[in-house]
C-alpha cells in the first residue's frame, strides 16, 4: 500500500515500514497492493510513525478520531481499532475521547501528548499512545466517568466515576463521605 501527502511519499509493505512526518488527515490511499475486493485503511500515528494497514476496515467509514493529537485510534461502522488492531467489545457508535482531554482549549497535563482517556456505552478506557493497548476500565457509572487534572499532583490527569479515581487506567477506591 502507498500513501502520500503532499510531496511526500511513503510505502508500507508486510516486511517494510517507512517513518515520516506528515499530517495523517491529508493522507489518501494511491494504490492497493492486494485483493482489490478487500477495504484496506490505515492508521497513522505521526508521533510514533505506525503505519500498519488495518485489513478489513470498512474504507468508506473509517475516521482517525482526533488524528492531530491521538493518531492511533480509529473508527468505522463495526469496529473501534488501536493502530491496526480491532478494541475487542468497544462500541463505534458510542465510543468518545473525554473531551477534557482532546478539546483544543484543554489545561495542560503531564502527559497530555499521549494518555488519553474515552469511554462507550459498556466501559470506559485509558488510552496511552505509546502502549501496545488500549486498557478497558470497568466502571459501574460510566454517566459520571470524567477526566481532571489535579495541581496538588504535579498537574497530572486522573479520571473519576462515583466509586473510583483512576490513574493511569488503575483504580483506587474514593474515600467513604
Amino acid at each position: 500500500m502507498i500513501f502520500t501527502c503532499s510531496n511526500r511519499t511513503a510505502q508500507n509493505s508486510a516486511n517494510q515500514a517507512s517513518t515520516f512526518t506528515a499530517n495523517p488527515r491529508r493522507f489518501r490511499t494511491i494504490r492497493v497492493r492486494s485483493n482489490a475486493s478487500a477495504a484496506i485503511t490505515c492508521v497513522i500515528s505521526t508521533r510514533y510513525g505506525y503505519t500498519d494497514p488495518v485489513v478489513g476496515a470498512d474504507a468508506a467509514t473509517f475516521t482517525v478520531l482526533h488524528a492531530d493529537l491521538v493518531g492511533s485510534v480509529a473508527i468505522d461502522a463495526q469496529h473501534v481499532y488501536y493502530r491496526n488492531h480491532i478494541v475487542t467489545g468497544a462500541d463505534p457508535d458510542t465510543f468518545e475521547f473525554l473531551p477534557a482531554c482532546v478539546a483544543d482549549d484543554r489545561a495542560y497535563y503531564v502527559d497530555c501528548d499521549c494518555t488519553f482517556y474515552a469511554k462507550d456505552q459498556h466501559r470506559a478506557y485509558w488510552v496511552c499512545t505509546t502502549a501496545d493497548e488500549i486498557k478497558p476500565i470497568k466502571s459501574k457509572s460510566l454517566d459520571c466517568f470524567t477526566f481532571f487534572i489535579d495541581p496538588a499532583r504535579r498537574n497530572y490527569g486522573f479520571a473519576r466515576d462515583a466509586q473510583y479515581e483512576y490513574n493511569a487506567g488503575k483504580r483506587k477506591a474514593l474515600p467513604k463521605t
